[in-house]
């Protein structure tokens, strides 16, 4: 007797969950603080500060995979990946930096050399 059973349990394929991959996730939260902290400063220094931060986070994550061992050359994405698309993002970034603007804001940031500056004695007598 050759009958099948219509109750039988069958493997079913399991469809691959939705999920992002941890390399993706640390690029992402790491770009997203970068662009936060980036919108902190004056508007011709969002580009540099950006540039700047992804460079950090850049060499912060290369150190990172040089202390975890990470291989190169892996077949999947690794800490190396993300500090590449870093290096890449910063780059892009460094682009829209506008060289005489950010410094214009810089100068415009720093103290005046005209006028002396007076820190108030905490020790003086009011008269």
């Amino acid at each position: 007797m050759n009958r099948q059973d219509p109750f039988a349990s069958e493997p079913e394929e399991e469809k691959p969950a939705l999920t992002l991959h941890p390399a993706l996730l640390r690029v992402g939260v790491i770009v997203a603080v970068t662009i936060y902290l980036a919108s902190l400063m004056p508007g011709a220094l969002v580009a540099l500060a950006m540039n700047n931060l992804l460079f950090v986070g850049a060499f912060i994550t290369l150190f990172i995979a040089l202390l975890a061992r990470d291989r190169p050359m892996s077949p999947h994405l690794i800490r190396w990946d993300e500090a590449a698309v870093l290096a890449l993002l910063a780059m892009v970034a460094g682009m829209f930096v506008d060289p005489v603007a950010a410094q214009t804001a810089i100068e415009s940031l720093q103290p005046s050399t005209t006028e002396p500056a007076v820190t108030p004695d905490p020790l003086a007598v009011p008269q």
